[in-house]
């Protein structure tokens, strides 16, 4: 990549978008969930994870709130996609029947267990490099850069386990 940036600003947004790091994505949905769906549907309803770019999973807490929902998934998708923005156009939703309770309770450190992560393909770890070239501060660029690695590494884990 020939693009080079030199600040954080310029540099986080572009890395997520090239890598797609959807737990990102799906931590800005947790953030938001209770304002999104409102109180009602957020206790039965609640987003689990990302099977590709442009389809997230909702955990249900059970059959007749999942028929309920799917009712209403259009307008689901809708709120999802203002909220992520253009860099996720959902496009599909896909329902699962589960501990939605359990889930809003867990903190996203046991969602995403760094000390598991596969090493990130090396691509990503070049294309990292790449895109934090000029960036002088060199503490903070380590630090990006480890982030955008467990990041490329959680979407490496996510993919062979979904």
């Amino acid at each position: 990549m020939s693009r080079e940036f030199s600040t954080p600003r310029d540099v986080i947004p572009a890395i997520a978008r090239r890598l797609g790091a959807r737990h990102l994505a799906l931590a800005r949905l947790w953030d938001r969930w209770d304002r999104l769906v409102g109180e009602p549907l957020c206790r039965h309803c609640w987003p689990s994870h990302f099977v590709s770019r442009d389809m997230l999973v909702l955990l249900v807490s059970d059959s007749a709130w999942m028929q309920q929902i799917s009712f209403l998934s259009e307008r689901l998708r809708s709120l999802i996609c203002e909220a992520l923005g253009p860099d996720y156009m959902v496009s599909r939703l896909r329902f699962k029947i589960g501990d939605v309770a359990g889930a809003r309770r867990r903190p996203v450190t046991e969602t995403v267990r760094d000390w598991r992560l596969p090493a990130p393909p090396d691509e990503a770890v070049e294309e990292i490099d790449s895109m934090l070239g000029r960036m002088e501060d060199e503490k903070l660029r380590q630090a990006i850069k480890g982030l955008f690695e467990k990041s490329a590494a959680a979407e490496r884990h996510l993919h062979r386990t979904n």
